[in-house]
């Protein structure tokens, strides 16, 4: 029998700025002569890809739309560029520091005394950067299944069978980034940094974003001494996702070994916020770099509650040698420290930059080696990704977000799309795995649809249609079909948005972009209503997660979508949603919609586990207008207790 995972809304998409025909009348003037009524101020926020502060002058240019007006500032650090006194309307921002890619940017300034903030992150300059997708290519079911086996084959150290498996694999895919990735894991495995690097440079080539070769690479580089060129691939890394405690603590390590002390406790402090301050070794290294940066009392408070927390710790003899040479008991060399006793290119001249006098004395502090395998982007993962509360994401500590703001503008756009959108078709490919007991992938199989779906309107009232192949259940693979992976970011439609907890944790990076995270949970006082799970039995699921929020624009880039609680009654022990947002042009009817790219479901249902990952490309808009007549939807017999549920879509 055919199941079904039916959600109560529909296709989530973000009509872009400023050329959207739904929202055009709203926009000013821009022509009209500047009143003092109507003066407001610009800031711009400038940080790098990784979101650490710019250590170089970042030069601003702003111009208005209508060209009448020019102005020039230094952004400054934790300040930006401010532009005051400014009359309404759109603003061109162009942004330009040394060793970085010029950015430029729109900003709109409504009338009135407010502030419009703009937030820059700047691409280092490495020459023509190539267009990213927003997620990998698909890859087909053979591939798959043989990079599966290869990866349970690298975590139990079989590489002979970990190397055939690739091989068939990269016959099948030869130009997946996920492939060449992994030979540069196994050639790790085997001692082969000059393979290994080889490999992880093709993966990066292939797919810009791999953040698992990003890491990779910048720790070979840093165990080669080669650390200017580790501490930019791993700045890639987390510009591409900053979830990563390990990759920010190595690159604290990397910019201590450069002396850039203030980039050091950046990350440092990253990884020891993202870890909930679970990181003795990271301890240690945030009291060096602040020693190093004349603060001895901040230091001396770290190392008190290391000894404190973690008096068995391998690391807390030279924690107890760092305090007595504090307290002007000890006399010690820097070497002992761990600090640098010379320059970064002295160093890494002479091998200092990894197996140097500044490494050595850090491993004698009880610091994990940077392994040849990325600790958390490693081949020994788990089956589905980890739940939001597991993985809080590193934010700017010095960016304050306002929820109310945030949710207001997002909700504008969810309402833009509700209002204006008719009916979109598109090409979609589906892979499905099956997953056993232990976490390993086994069957998977593949097949491809033509698929439409569409927002309908009558009254006060949405509903969505949604047909694969003409059939609106589709012909799943599985025992389980889906509908509707688009229609999450309804949650923050301002029908549903007030059945859940928001609020917004910070601003952070992702993919080179600055983002807000919105993180939302299933209110306890309220019903759930928004996603319908049926079986056999039915029910509403309780849900939690985390938006990604375009920090300028206010699109959402990305949801990470989970279960509030487990539905015993159901055996529904875990469902998971992982959806990837793309400006899609439709030029015949001169709108941007933003549309998923990709989406992954991961379940475990009645003891039977699966993935299932949804690839969508080849757009086609279809408009509804006004000649088109749309009937009443069809009344149907509410099930019990239902008839007093609010209008769903």
């Amino acid at each position: 029998m055919m199941r079904c995972l039916l959600p109560i809304a529909a296709l989530f998409c973000l009509l872009a700025s400023p050329v959207c025909a739904q929202e055009a009348e709203n926009q000013p003037d821009t022509s009209r002569p500047a009143g003092f009524e109507e003066l407001g101020t610009i800031r711009v926020h400038v940080r790098n890809a990784s979101g650490s502060p710019l250590t170089v002058p970042a030069q601003v240019r702003l111009r208005h739309r209508n060209g009448n007006l020019v102005l020039t500032e230094t952004a400054r650090p934790a300040v930006g560029a401010i532009f005051r006194n400014l009359p309404s309307g759109e603003y061109i921002v162009e942004v330009n520091a040394p060793g970085y890619q010029t950015v430029t940017e729109s900003a709109l300034l409504q009338p009135g005394p407010g502030i419009s903030q703009l937030f820059i992150h700047l691409t280092a300059a490495t020459g023509a950067q190539p267009t990213v997708a927003a997620s990998p290519p698909p890859m087909a079911p053979k591939a798959a299944k043989q990079v599966q086996e290869a990866i349970t084959a690298l975590s139990t150290g079989e590489t002979d069978n970990a190397q055939k498996r690739l091989q068939a694999a990269e016959k099948a895919a030869p130009e997946h980034p996920e492939v060449q990735y992994l030979f540069g894991l196994l050639h790790q495995r085997r001692s082969d940094p000059a393979a290994a690097r080889q490999r992880f440079e093709k993966a990066i080539a292939l797919y810009p974003q791999h953040v698992g070769a990003l890491t990779a690479l910048g720790r070979l580089l840093y165990q080669q001494g080669e650390l200017p060129a580790a501490a930019g691939y791993l700045e890639r890394a987390l510009g591409a996702d900053g979830r990563s405690a390990d990759t920010h603590s190595l690159l604290a390590t990397v910019f201590l070994d450069l002396q850039q002390f203030e980039k050091a406790r950046y990350h440092a402090e990253q990884s020891l916020h993202i870890a909930a301050g679970r990181r003795p070794e990271t301890r240690l290294l945030l009291a060096q770099i602040l020693v190093a940066q004349g603060q001895p009392e901040q230091a001396r408070s770290i190392l008190q509650k290391f000894l404190a927390d973690y008096p068995a710790h391998q690391g807390s003899q030279t924690a107890k040698r760092m305090m007595a040479r504090l307290d002007g008991n000890e006399e010690a060399s820097d070497v002992a420290w761990g600090l640098p006793a010379k320059s970064a290119a002295s160093s890494a001249a002479s091998g200092g930059g990894r197996g140097g006098p500044v490494s050595r004395s850090r491993a004698a502090m009880g610091f994990a080696p940077a392994s040849a395998e990325p600790d958390a982007e490693g081949p020994a993962r788990e089956w589905a990704p980890k739940d939001v509360d597991e993985t809080p994401p590193a934010v700017f500590r010095d960016v304050p977000c306002v929820d109310s703001q945030v949710l207001e503008l997002v909700g504008k756009r969810v309402v833009s799309l509700a209002q204006g959108l008719g009916e979109v078709n598109a090409a979609e490919e589906v892979l499905h795995t099956e997953i056993d007991g232990k976490g390993r992938p086994r069957r998977a199989q593949s097949r491809q649809y033509e698929y439409m779906f569409a927002i309908r309107r009558w009254q006060d009232r949405l509903w969505t249609e949604e047909v694969r192949n003409g059939l609106s259940g589709g012909d799943f693979i599985g025992e389980y079909g889906t509908s509707g992976l688009v229609a999450m970011a309804l949650i923050f439609h301002p029908h549903f948005v007030s059945d859940f907890d928001v609020r917004c944790e910070g601003q952070g990076s992702w993919q080179g972009e600055p983002v807000w995270f919105l993180r939302f949970t299933q209110r306890p006082d309220r019903p759930a209503r928004f996603y319908r799970f049926r079986s056999k039995q039915s029910a509403w699921l309780p849900l939690k997660g985390r938006a990604w929020v375009a920090a300028n624009s206010y699109h959402i880039v990305r949801m990470e979508i989970g279960l509030a609680a487990p539905i015993p009654e159901m055996k529904l022990e875990r469902m998971q949603w992982v959806i990837e947002y793309r400006p899609v042009e439709f030029k015949d009817h001169r709108l941007t919609y933003w549309l998923p790219s990709s989406a992954e479901i991961f379940a475990d249902i009645r003891g039977k586990r699966w993935h299932r990952r949804h690839s969508m490309s080849q757009y086609v808009h279809f408009s509804v207008d006004t000649k088109q007549k749309i009937s009443d939807p069809k009344a149907e017999s509410p099930e019990p207790d239902e008839a007093r549920k609010p209008p769903q879509f």
